[in-house]
């Protein structure tokens, strides 16, 4: 009975409130309980209609006609209701029977947005359980990372985007070419996953992700600055080439074996009759060793020192295989590198003596 009179006066005080004269005081109302997580503070109104003026003015038992804008704490607004029929009533219910329903605090608001996130998050970690995209996913929550506050952003700006594209990311962590010890184009790939080829481009935010998602499953150290150079290493790691047009390399007295143990006729070919032989990406991911038959191989900076001891080789002066890194190494260049490795051959680097060919020199000798 008592819950019914309530109900009813509420009613009662709705009828009288949810005038349009009454409408943005409410609001405001309502805004400074959802900042603080409690009714209080201050009411501002700007800019006061006449018919709010009127009806204010009689609520509230203040001159609102000498003033444009109203400021008034929400302790005033109490007293206020005090002195009028509805004086059995307090503001808070008031408020929330105006908007129907509870109040969320901003607070409240933001565990709720993070709650909802880390739902969306754990689900994740189930559905790819036991995957290398579940281990990226469990690595970035643990320690807080970039990709993680990254994630964490889009989820609530870009959700349609997440939504759309962040599970064909986790199917390309999971499909990397090379856990099938094998190599694979970049735009391929990136069709493969998602039906784009375009969809692993430079600036695309998908291969950001992709980028991050290499570094954790590698144990590499991700980079405060992601240039072309660390872009491409990286991606090398796991199978994923560039396209050969900007990634080739010169080369001069070099044999080569193919994946099948079978030697490379072309490349015994260019040896034999001492000619230059250009080797692109494509070449160099059919090889599975690469070696100089004496034994002793020149990597230099310059092309005209390239040729000129290519010149050397002619004239039977030098019998040494060369490659030329043209400046800065590219994709090519390491790749050929990581081949001769597994073979007898001992290089030599020759650069320029300054800050730049050092650094290179010193990277040659890391590698």
């Amino acid at each position: 009975m008592k819950d019914s009179i309530q109900s009813k006066r509420i009613e009662e005080a709705l009828v009288y409130f949810k005038r349009p004269c009454f409408q943005r005081l409410f609001e405001q109302l309502y805004q400074r309980c959802f900042s603080l997580g409690r009714l209080g503070g201050t009411v501002k109104i700007s800019h006061l209609r006449a018919d709010e003026m009127d009806a204010l003015e009689g609520f509230l038992q203040k001159n609102c006609h000498e003033k444009k804008n109203l400021s008034i704490s929400v302790n005033k607004i109490r007293v206020a209701l005090a002195n009028t029929k509805f004086r059995d009533l307090n503001l808070e219910e008031i408020v929330l029977a105006y908007f129907q329903g509870s109040i969320i605090s901003k607070k409240e608001q933001e565990q709720m947005k993070k709650d909802e996130f880390e739902t969306w998050f754990a689900d994740l970690i189930e559905q790819y359980s036991n995957t290398p995209a579940a281990d990226f996913l469990i690595k970035i929550r643990g320690e807080r990372s970039k990709p993680y506050s990254m994630l964490s952003t889009d989820f609530f700006k870009n959700r349609n985007w997440i939504d759309q594209y962040f599970i064909n990311i986790l199917e390309a962590m999971n499909e990397l070419p090379y856990m099938r010890q094998e190599y694979q184009r970049i735009p391929i790939f990136a069709a493969k996953v998602s039906g784009n080829p375009h969809f692993f481009d430079v600036g695309e935010r998908a291969l950001s992700y992709l980028m991050y998602g290499i570094c954790i499953l590698t144990n590499t150290q991700i980079p405060k600055k992601m240039n072309a150079e660390k872009r491409r290493e990286c991606l090398y790691q796991v199978g994923l080439l560039s396209d050969d047009f900007s990634n080739t390399v010169l080369t001069y007295g070099l044999y080569g074996m193919d994946q099948h143990g079978v030697h490379h006729a072309g490349m015994e070919d260019y040896a034999n009759r001492r000619e230059v032989l250009t080797l692109t990406i494509s070449n160099l991911t059919m090889l599975q060793r690469v070696w100089v038959a004496t034994g002793v191989g020149y990597i230099v900076e310059n092309p005209m020192i390239f040729y000129w001891l290519m010149e050397q080789q002619k004239n039977r002066k030098l019998q040494a295989g060369l490659i030329c890194s043209a400046g800065q190494p590219n994709q090519a260049v390491w790749i050929l590198l990581d081949l001769l490795r597994h073979s007898d051959t001992k290089m030599y680097y020759a650069g320029d003596f300054d800050p730049e060919g050092l650094l290179i020199a010193q990277k040659m000798k890391a590698r």
